[in-house]
């Protein structure tokens, strides 16, 4: 009997090693063959190169200064009752966040807040003082280019009768993000 499983496992050894064998050199003949057969050429779609045109730069106006001056002041004058609380703002913060810098640089907009505005329990409040000396949009203000990014705005606040005259000088930016003309600084000479 142990013969006859000597020769069974030897038989089943060479058949498996034969099976084996067999299906290798299929494999390689089927290789070989594919080889020998003509390629096709699979093309690629030619991908059009788009020109992406830059954003036009929004020029520098009397309309942005005008339109910027009255957004600029307009807070002053949201008080919704005698306190002065302003609707819809729950700090300062968020009335710089949410508003302000949209239009305007952020150390201004801090300056003016922290000069004009207050945060109580319910909200934003107007500080009951005097407003500030702005650019007024209904009289002449001048406007010099200093260079192709930064504008000037100058307009005379007030001459006294001794002839002395204060001014007031607005600077704007070009802020390239968002495509238009930022307050910068807002400085006084009198």
């Amino acid at each position: 009997m142990k013969t006859f499983v000597k020769i069974m496992l030897a038989a089943t050894i060479v058949l498996v090693a034969g099976l084996w064998f067999s299906n290798s050199f299929k494999a390689l003949n089927n290789q070989a063959d594919a080889l020998e057969q003509p390629t096709e050429v699979i093309e690629q779609p030619i991908i059009e190169k788009t020109k992406i045109e830059p954003v036009k730069k929004t020029p520098f106006s009397e309309t942005i200064v005008v339109e910027t001056a009255i957004k600029f002041e307009a807070p002053l004058y949201w008080a919704v009752n005698d306190y002065g609380l302003i609707d819809g703002y729950s700090s300062t913060e968020e009335l710089i966040e949410k508003y302000y810098l949209e239009f305007t640089e952020e150390q201004l907009a801090r300056l003016f807040t922290e000069d004009f505005f207050y945060n109580e329990a319910d909200g934003v409040h107007v500080t009951a003082s005097a407003s500030p000396n702005l650019i007024q949009t209904d009289r002449d203000f001048t406007i010099t280019e200093l260079n192709e990014n930064q504008y000037q705005v100058s307009q005379v606040l007030y001459t006294l009768d001794d002839g002395e005259t204060a001014y007031i000088f607005v600077d704007y930016i070009y802020d390239e993000v968002n495509n238009n003309w930022n307050i910068a600084m807002i400085n006084y000479q009198y």
